[in-house]
């Protein structure tokens, strides 16, 4: 049976082909999928604030090395990589779906608009959809000296950032901007 390696990443991403593995229909097509884990941001790191730093391949390492023929990501992180591969890593399809993403502050934030996160942290994963799209949604509101996104990785890494009060402000996506709203948060931006 022929075998895929995909790199494990977050169900708004890998949702279909862990339904797909669950049900059986890999198998049922001859094939074998397996997941492998992402390389992890370590939360102890210190926020990096140059995307130069930060690989675009950061957390598809085993992709680069040819360890893995798959992985699943955003749409603006995936051309990213496509132009950055040195393995000859290529976009491969596109699936019908719009992620809403948000910038989110603490209940205890002083932060209530756009205008007011001037110079102030946002936890974004570099080569990503949620620096692109922050800076996207900050830009009509500010000169780009004035955003400060800095990398924390992926979206429970940014969420956990910010809860623990080392940004003043996160872009994620769901299920963390309903989290965010349920635990007394609130939204300053969303796109897609």
């Amino acid at each position: 049976m022929p075998t895929v390696t995909s790199i494990a990443n977050q169900a708004v991403f890998d949702l279909p082909w862990l339904v797909a593995q669950e049900a059986g229909l890999f198998a049922q097509e001859g094939l074998e999928v397996v997941f492998l884990p992402q390389t992890p941001w370590e939360a102890h790191r210190p926020l990096e604030t140059d995307p130069g730093q930060v690989p675009p391949f950061w957390q598809y390492t085993a992709f680069e090395a040819q360890a893995a023929t798959a992985f699943n990501a955003c749409e603006w992180g995936q051309v990213r990589r496509a132009e950055a591969s040195t393995s000859g890593g290529r976009i491969v399809t596109l699936r019908p779906a719009i992620v809403s993403q948000a910038i989110v502050v603490r209940p205890d934030s002083p932060l209530t608009h756009v205008q007011a996160l001037r110079h102030k942290t946002i936890a974004v994963n570099f080569h990503a959809g949620s620096h692109y799209l922050t800076l996207q949604l900050l830009e009509g509101f500010m000169e780009r000296e004035a955003i400060r996104v800095v990398h924390v990785g992926q979206a429970p890494g940014r969420y956990r950032a910010l809860w623990e009060g080392r940004v003043d402000a996160a872009t994620v996506m769901e299920p963390y901007i309903a989290l965010a709203e349920k635990q007394g948060g609130h939204v300053l931006a969303e796109g897609v």
